[in-house]
């Protein structure tokens, strides 16, 4: 989450290595993590890092992770910038029907897209409002049962870790 207005930037929901850019540049420190579940968070100095990754010759995992978060902030962009408030809505309307039915049905629309958009509540309510009467989404309870796309929507890039590889 960033700091300074709050904007979720992504979510994580199995292991994951934070702060891996210290290695090549000093941290920032503009960002928090905010779990959402209980989870158990382990801090490594970066140079105690560093020489694990280089004793167990770890260079091109630490890459994968890195280039994944860059393909992830990528996508991001494209849903987010230079984009219409109603863009910005169905992206997430279409990541979020993407979803496995088990993850969808945890979700509850507004607060996703309001979370990682920083769009206003009515805003999203209204377009939301207006997918229904399109017949683009059908919503149960605030989350979505089923999305069909127009022939003009185009489906978001894909953003998985090809291989899979984390650190544990």
């Amino acid at each position: 989450m960033r700091k300074t207005d709050t904007l979720l930037l992504g979510s994580i929901t199995e292991t994951y290595v934070f702060g891996l850019t210290a290695l090549f540049s000093p941290p920032q420190n503009n960002t928090v993590l905010r779990t959402d579940t209980p989870c158990k968070i382990i801090k490594m100095e970066i140079d105690d890092a560093a020489a694990i990754i280089a004793q167990k010759g770890l260079w091109y995992q630490v890459s994968e992770i890195l280039s994944f978060h860059i393909r992830y902030m990528v996508h991001r962009d494209a849903m987010l910038v230079n984009k219409r408030t109603r863009e910005v809505v169905m992206s997430y309307v279409d990541e979020i029907a993407r979803m496995p039915d088990d993850v969808r049905k945890q979700i509850k629309m507004l607060s996703y897209i309001q979370d990682r958009s920083g769009i206003s509540r009515s805003s999203i309510l209204n377009i939301i409002a207006e997918m229904r009467n399109d017949n683009v989404i059908q919503t149960r309870r605030g989350g979505i049962l089923l999305a069909t796309l127009g022939p003009d929507d185009k489906p978001a890039p894909e953003t998985s870790n090809r291989s899979g590889v984390l650190f544990t």
